[in-house]
């Protein structure tokens, strides 16, 4: 079971982790071109937000088996995973015309944030395993794991959401607010759904774990905003999720 305890330490111990990406941790890079229309820029993010966040509550309120979903190679894909990843494909490649550069598909820019990426996921990864021990898990769940959550968050919440936000609203201030929408949208799971569970019901539990998922957003923001590549923010969240798993 994760406990208070852990969910605090991990949760406060990552505001340290913040700090010094902010300060140290590789310099911000010039900001996205400003958005002809921020307004639209903004009102696009949190309406594509807006549409993710319901469909994870509908999963956690109704369950996954309700949701409608799609078996390719003998793996069954629910549709909420192709709404997190085509609806951004939708809004930026499609209709703004962005390139896969500008989306965080390129090698990093600079790669002491695209190190620190990574290594920050692998010790959250070993502080998860030293709390819980080894965790169970399927070869083809680890397999997946990779895209789902890894890639789909990252690309959703930093390459996509995030990016919006800065050509809104410059760069502070988005991944502010980025990390923020981050750990809105967990709160289905968190206080309703299986790390609900995870936490053994625990509403203290819960809360620290709602503020670890606002830190690690604006943690992995950070650092995402300085190197600019999807790449390194995918494998260390992996790392951060998986690990234990791996161990």
């Amino acid at each position: 079971m994760q406990t208070a305890l852990q969910m605090a330490l991990g949760a406060f111990g990552t505001i340290l982790f913040v700090l010094l990406a902010h300060k140290k941790i590789g310099s911000y890079p010039s900001p996205l071109p400003k958005s002809e229309n921020p307004t639209r820029e903004l009102l696009e993010a949190v309406t594509i937000w807006l549409i993710v966040f319901a469909s994870i509550t509908y999963i956690v309120l109704f369950g996954a088996e309700s949701y409608p979903s799609v078996e390719i190679g003998g793996i069954k894909f629910s549709l909420h995973f192709f709404l997190v990843l085509l609806l951004p494909f939708v809004v930026e490649v499609v209709i703004h015309r962005r390139d896969a550069r500008e989306l965080g598909f390129r090698a990093p820019v600079a790669w002491k944030p695209a190190i620190a990426l990574v290594g920050f996921g692998i010790f959250f990864g070993f502080f998860a395993f030293l709390f819980e021990g080894h965790v169970s898990i399927s070869t083809e769940a680890l397999i997946i794991g990779l895209l789902s959550p890894s890639f789909k968050e990252e690309w959703f919440y930093r390459a996509t959401l995030q990016s919006k936000l800065e050509r809104a609203m410059g760069q502070n201030r988005a991944w502010l607010l980025a990390g923020l929408l981050f750990a809105l949208a967990h709160i289905p799971t968190t206080f309703f759904g299986p790390l609900w569970e995870a936490s053994g019901h625990s509403i203290s539990a819960a809360i620290f774990r709602f503020i670890g998922h606002c830190t690690f957003g604006w943690l992995w923001g950070i650092l995402y905003m300085k190197s600019r590549s999807v790449f390194p923010a995918t494998l260390g969240h992996y790392f951060a999720d998986f690990l234990p798993a791996l161990l």
